[in-house]
């Protein structure tokens, strides 16, 4: 595989969509992937579809509603972006 820094752009407990960092398109990416993000375990997930250069995923454990408003409240209380991350494909 091949790790991307990303942007996420949107997340839930069951996935999320991330912009990657990449002058390649993304078309041809599939199967697992490896999302990291600040302050939070690395998640295990399947790429669902790209568009050029974004691409959601779907993670192959929801994550609970409670730790997903907690890391929420965490990123909004640090001020810092919570889209920075990396994905591996």
């Amino acid at each position: 595989g091949r790790a991307y820094a990303a942007s996420l752009c949107d997340i839930s407990t069951s996935g999320a969509r991330l912009e990657l960092q990449t002058a390649k398109p993304l078309t041809q990416l599939s199967g697992p992937a490896l999302l990291e993000l600040p302050d939070l375990p690395p998640l295990r997930a399947f790429v669902r579809w790209t568009d050029q250069h974004s691409l959601g995923l779907s993670f192959a454990a929801p994550l609970t509603l409670e730790s997903l408003a907690a890391w929420l409240a965490g990123r909004s209380r640090l001020s810092a972006p919570r889209g920075a991350g990396r994905v591996a494909v």
